[in-house]
Parts: structure tokens; C-alpha cells; sequence
């Protein structure tokens, strides 16, 4: 139980560290196809703003969703807990997963979208991401009591079905948005 502690601990130290030293930097100028390695001569002339927008857009997601990853990683794992023995899986998401969650939201909110479809879709990532930690943060609530709260658990699982719903709202507008550029 100690050591598993102290492996947390020390984790979480060095996300922290890690995440102070390697900054994302913002965007300043339009993303061309070559600086991202990606190949726009398969889209259409009318779509090529669209798609640098898209790209610029998803450089600056890239170095975020690492942050998500591992907050969402932690949480699906101590999502399910023991009512004897819910104190390590609140360890986890008071250490690691909200700490980078709410890294990532505050990234995500900080992002520019350059064109006014990108920007409607960024919302309502933006939206749901906030209701995902919503979700998290109330989760963390019914975790910290001593005796668990049933009602605690269900208002966070609304949060989250509601973050459910908007994040899939955005991957499924995002997938029409990038089909204009297949081929």
C-alpha cells in the first residue's frame, strides 16, 4: 500500500515537473502542409483554407491530449471501486487524473480557432470537456466521503453522459469537417 503510494506520488511529480518544463507554445502565424509534415495536394482548391485552419487547429490539440489521456486512463481504471477500499482510487484522481484533466481543459480553452466552423465545433469540445470534469470533480466528491453517497455517484454520472454526448457531437461534426478533405 506504501509503495504504491510513493509510486503515485512520484508520478504525479513528475507529470507536474514534465509539464512545467515543456510548455505547448501558442500558434502565431497559419499552419502550412509542410510544417506539419502533412500533404494538401490531394484537396480540392476550395477546401485548402479550410484544411491549413484544420491543421493549425489540431497542432495545437496535439500536445494537450496527453494530458487527457492519462487523466482519462486513471479515471476508467478507479472508476469502479469497492466501498471497503475506495481511498487508493482517490489518491489516483485527486493526484493524477484531475490534476491533468484540468490542464488539459484550461489548454483547450486557450486554443484559437481560425475559421467559424472550427470554432462553432471548438465549443462545443470546449462544453463538454467542462461537463467531463464536471463529472470528475464530483466523482472525487463521493470518493472523498467515508461512507459513499449513491446520489453523489449519479449526479457525476450525468455529468458525464452529458460530456458523453457533446464530445461525440464534436467527433462526429470534426469527422464530416475532415471528410471535405479525403480522397
Amino acid at each position: 500500500m506504501k509503495a504504491r503510494l510513493l509510486w503515485i506520488l512520484t508520478l504525479t511529480f513528475l507529470i507536474v515537473q514534465s509539464a512545467l518544463l515543456v510548455a505547448p507554445l501558442q500558434s502565431t502565424h497559419a499552419a502550412t502542409s509542410s510544417e506539419y509534415g502533412y500533404d494538401d495536394s490531394h484537396v480540392p482548391a476550395k477546401y485548402k483554407q479550410a484544411y491549413h485552419d484544420y491543421v493549425d487547429y489540431d497542432a495545437q490539440l496535439e500536445p494537450l491530449q496527453e494530458y487527457e489521456q492519462i487523466a482519462l486512463t486513471i479515471f476508467k481504471e478507479n472508476k469502479k471501486v469497492k466501498a471497503s477500499d475506495h481511498r487508493p482510487s482517490y489518491v489516483e484522481i485527486t493526484g493524477i487524473a484531475l490534476p491533468n484533466y484540468k490542464k488539459f481543459v484550461k489548454g483547450v480553452q486557450k486554443i484559437y480557432t481560425p475559421n467559424k466552423d472550427l470554432a462553432r465545433m471548438h465549443r462545443i469540445y470546449v462544453k463538454g470537456a467542462n461537463y467531463q470534469l464536471q463529472g470528475m470533480l464530483l466523482f472525487q466528491k463521493y470518493l472523498s466521503k467515508k461512507k459513499l453517497d449513491p446520489s453523489i455517484s449519479k449526479k457525476a454520472n450525468t455529468q458525464l453522459a452529458i460530456a458523453n454526448k457533446l464530445l461525440t457531437q464534436f467527433h462526429k461534426e470534426m469527422n464530416a469537417y475532415q471528410a471535405k478533405f479525403s480522397y
